[in-house]
């Protein structure tokens, strides 16, 4: 789980296992040595081969201290990341997709596209973002691109369908994904699209 050899992770100071401050990594261990109830905490535990490892875990004593017996506690944890990663993630996966992929909020205005749509679509994203299809693409194919974005989020599903786009070296014709990316509240924040 932590990435450590069976021979190291026998005696290792907490300052080198954990990324966390030790004295607060020790504070937590004997609060739940005192603690009957699971104790909630995430740690940053250092991995061997570098970076940082995201640890939720729950803590609590099973059985208490007696005498010079120390507590025994249970120490529950599971994997998890932060934003950052996640984040980091979601932009290597989406640059490494076999196609264009792109979402647009509810205005049409771009919000996200990998390098290939930005590419195909002949705008830096630093000028495609919060411009919609008419303001980019000619107007036939800002209206086509326009009415699947429409069946996709009227439809509450994916729609898939051919599209039409001149590039550089002619038109392409692409079979086109778009869905409706669902927020928090239950509705759709945004259309997305993946062409192949």
């Amino acid at each position: 789980l932590l990435g450590l050899r069976a021979e190291t992770s026998q005696a290792i100071p907490l300052a080198e296992l954990f990324a966390d401050d030790a004295e607060s990594v020790k504070e937590y261990l004997r609060d739940c040595s005192r603690s009957a109830e699971m104790l909630p905490r995430t740690l940053r535990v250092r991995q061997e081969e570098g970076g940082e490892l995201l640890l939720h875990s729950e803590g609590a004593a099973v059985a208490p201290r007696t005498g010079l017996e120390p507590a025994l506690v249970l120490l529950r944890f599971r994997v998890g990341e932060g934003p950052e990663a996640t984040a980091q993630r979601f932009q290597m996966f989406m640059e490494n997709l076999p196609g264009l992929a792109w979402m647009k909020d509810l205005g049409g205005r771009y919000v996200y596209a990998n390098t290939a749509a930005a590419e195909a679509f002949r705008t830096p994203r630093a000028e495609l973002y919060g411009k919609t299809d008419g303001e980019i693409f000619p107007p036939e194919t800002a209206r086509q691109f326009r009415e699947n974005d429409r069946r996709a989020l009227e439809g509450g599903c994916c729609v898939q369908t051919l599209e039409t786009l001149e590039q550089e070296d002619g038109v392409h014709y692409s079979i086109v994904s778009k869905f409706p990316v669902v927020g928090e509240g239950g509705g759709a924040e945004l259309v997305g699209g993946v062409a192949v």
